[in-house]
């Protein structure tokens, strides 16, 4: 079976606001990265990028306002990939892994532009590959949020365009016992409705949909439902649980089956000092994929784990994170990541 997705690291705690803000009138500048190790066979899922081993930075920079209504934010990221169990296929079967063809820094970047009227925010984004990679890709997405109920309540649309490539690879056809080729283009599209509401003064919730198309796979449609809770003025919890699957009346395209996943995730946070938080997580995500054509039924179970902690100056944070991951099929990875950010 291959693994619909997983958590290479859990997101970190979103303090609790009593209202819903838009961007901050600051500009912010941060920098990342994170080594991911991998053992056994890593996921080649049809609906999202494969699990990698290799290293990952980040530099990112936020604008203050500007004209009182625009906000620009940029972003480079650089990684070095170990593709090495990333496994494709020739026309004759014979396989190879990735990393025979490819070991190269890739390096990918993300524009954006916000623009705020009142209650209401506009956002474009343009997210690409700046290099040459094996799954270079582009997206444009357009969103726009509302706040009412004095800024207790906020819903958003978004909508999103683009392009995956993935490298040439062949398989074999169930019925026709054929050797076809992989798509090496993929259209992409996604749309997303989000709802967020200040409960009281302890609890927010938010509950996302989405319908994603890809022109692969069948469409996907998944829901998640998040909760953040203040328990004291230095404890907090945060909670989601969500839930995806592809519609079974669409045509199946290659040798896989429909996949669906459901996840779970607490995270608890505590503010040790003034300034240090310790943030601590469990995740269980429960995956399967369902093929007719070959009347089988795939279960993986895997349970996440995830530590951070993070430093608060005057006017700059760092943190440092490990997060680990490990399934019942003898696969397992572990990250290690550290951030720093400057408000002015």
């Amino acid at each position: 079976m291959q693994r619909l997705c997983s958590l290479a690291s859990l997101t970190s705690l979103i303090a609790f606001l009593p209202a819903i803000a838009f961007s901050q009138n600051k500009a912010n500048f941060a920098m990342t990265h994170q080594t991911a190790t991998l053992k056994g066979t890593p996921s080649n899922s049809p609906n999202r990028a494969p699990d990698r081993q290799g290293q990952t930075s980040s530099i990112s920079a936020t604008s203050p306002m500007i004209a009182k209504s625009f906000q620009i934010s940029t972003e480079i990221i650089q990684s070095k990939n170990d593709y090495t169990s990333y496994i494709v296929q020739d026309d004759q079967g014979k396989e190879r892994n990735l990393r025979e063809t490819f070991d190269q820094t890739e390096v990918s970047g993300k524009l954006n532009l916000d623009y705020r009227h009142q209650q209401t925010l506009f956002s474009l984004q343009r997210r690409q590959s700046l290099s040459e990679s094996p799954f270079y890709f582009y997206s444009n997405s357009i969103s726009a949020a509302y706040q009412f109920n004095t800024q207790l309540s906020q819903v958003s649309l978004q909508y999103t365009t683009g392009l995956s490539k993935q490298p040439l690879s062949y398989f074999t056809d169930l019925k026709t016992a054929e050797r076809r080729q992989r798509p090496t283009n993929i259209d992409i599209k996604n749309y997303a409705l989000t709802l967020d509401q200040v409960v009281t003064e302890q609890l927010r919730s938010q509950i996302q949909i989405d319908l994603s198309e890809k022109s692969d796979r069948p469409t996907s449609q998944g829901i998640t439902l998040k909760s953040s809770f203040a328990a004291t003025s230095r404890d907090f919890f945060k909670f989601k649980a969500n839930q995806a699957s592809e519609q079974t009346r669409d045509k199946l395209t290659d040798e896989k089956g429909y996949f669906a996943l459901t996840g779970y995730e607490a995270q608890y946070s505590r503010y040790l000092t003034y300034d240090l938080t310790l943030n601590v997580a469990y995740g269980l995500l429960i995956e399967t994929e369902d093929n007719p054509q070959t009347l089988r039924k795939d279960r993986v179970a895997t349970d996440v784990y995830s530590v951070k902690a993070e430093y608060s100056g005057d006017a700059w944070t760092s943190s440092i994170s490990l997060s680990s991951l490990v399934s019942n099929v003898d696969f397992s990875s572990s990250t290690v990541g550290g951030q720093f950010s400057w408000s002015y």
